[in-house]
């Protein structure tokens, strides 16, 4: 609260709370790298898989200090065990075709 009495959150900018766990992490870079990859792909500047790289660089990162990441890479790891899609073929797989 201010000396008026009234709290003001006019001009303070609230940092994204990622944000703050990739750069206490120590991952900022690679987190930020990966994030840029993102967003050139949705402009139309980049191709996606171009930025596969960029994840596993972020993820080898957040290996290393468990203590923070330990949540997240619980969740990547149970994402990847669903994934459908390969660096080699982006597309989705259909549901019903098994490999065998």
């Amino acid at each position: 609260m201010s000396e008026t009495g009234v709290t003001s959150e006019v001009g303070e900018k609230k940092e994204c709370p990622i944000c703050v766990m990739f750069r206490e992490g120590g991952c900022e870079q690679e987190f930020n790298n990966f994030m840029d990859c993102g967003v050139r792909g949705e402009k139309g500047d980049g191709d996606y898989k171009d930025c596969i790289p960029l994840f596993e660089a972020m993820r080898r990162c957040m290996q290393r200090n468990p203590v923070v990441f330990g949540d997240v890479l619980k969740d990547v790891e149970e994402l990847s065990k669903t994934n459908t899609e390969y660096p080699e073929d982006s597309r989705p797989k259909p549901a019903s075709v098994e490999s065998r």
